[in-house]
């Protein structure tokens, strides 16, 4: 069950909500750990991770949850899955748990229970003295009853530099497989300030054929630009950075942006990027500084 992503807290309420991990997402069925694509995980992540498999096992429980390790990327924590069960195990990763579905209602299409109801049986599941173990970390969902509500737990996890976090709807279905409206991903983005060096047009997909320039596979608009950090910033001073457009701009600014690139380059803008690193992750271009001047990019620390 995937999640759709929200900005500003636009969802539906009440709702339960929790802190977003950016881990490998997992999910233990009848014995087996399985990636979020279906695909079992290699013998040295089921081997590592057999206590969890077999309590759920035993408990006849499907857990749904991620892989995470506090303080560790997204990319490393890859690295760390491919390595040995001796090596994995110098790591701090565990297995945070988020949904579980009773192995009967599962039949491979959607069950009936509710997140509440779910819920429920979670809670009686995890609250088992023999499902205590150090590497299963159930996730604290929190109920918030209105926008406001869900705004000030966002507020929270973003001061102490959290990831983010997920809603879920109190009725919603499990959905396997699916990118479902039930559950939503409200992620923390921050800004930076930095100068354009260069830009780059967006790749064209088939169904922009009528736009492609030269037969070369490119549409006639902004795709993304690479930046310098300007120092004083959170990330890296005078590290580049890519920022990509967004669907949330328009056509039109992507447009003027390609067509007047030569003057964009050496502007001052905005990006937003997610926490994680001196480089951050997921860059995309937020607006031009209109309002700064482009000698403060032109300034370099005495040697």
């Amino acid at each position: 069950m995937k999640a759709i992503t929200i900005e500003a807290g636009d969802y539906c309420h009440p709702c339960y909500a929790s802190e977003k991990y950016d881990g490998w997402r997992c999910m233990i069925v009848d014995g087996v750990m399985y990636t979020s694509g279906g695909n079992a995980f290699k013998p040295n992540v089921q081997a590592r991770f057999k206590p969890i498999i077999d309590m759920a096992r035993r408990n006849r429980m499907i857990l749904d949850g991620e892989l995470y390790c506090d303080g560790v990327l997204f990319s490393d924590i890859a690295g760390i899955l491919s390595s040995s069960k001796e090596v994995m195990a110098l790591y701090n990763l565990k297995f945070y748990c988020f949904d579980s579905i009773v192995m009967e209602e599962y039949n491979g299409k959607k069950p009936k229970q509710t997140f509440r109801h779910r819920g429920i049986n979670y809670h009686k599941f995890a609250g088992r003295t023999d499902c205590q173990h150090v590497l299963f970390v159930p996730v604290c969902q929190t109920i918030c009853m209105c926008k406001a509500d869900a705004t000030a737990f966002y507020n929270e996890v973003k001061e102490r530099g959290g990831e983010g976090i997920m809603l879920r709807t109190i009725d919603g279905l499990y959905e396997p497989g699916m990118r479902s409206k039930g559950i939503a991903k409200w992620k923390v983005w921050h800004t930076a300030e930095a100068k354009v060096v260069a830009v780059a047009r967006q790749a064209c997909p088939v169904k922009y054929a009528d736009e492609v320039i030269d037969g070369k596979g490119y549409r006639n608009v902004c795709g993304s630009v690479m930046v310098e950090i300007l120092p004083d910033q959170p990330l890296a001073a005078y590290a580049l950075q890519k920022a990509t457009f967004t669907g949330s701009q328009s056509i039109a600014l992507r447009r003027k942006f390609w067509q007047e690139r030569e003057s964009m380059v050496g502007k001052i803008v905005e990006i937003e990027y997610l926490p994680g690193g001196n480089s951050g992750r997921q860059a995309r271009f937020f607006r031009v500084r209109e309002d700064m001047s482009t000698e403060l990019a032109d300034r370099r620390p005495t040697p």
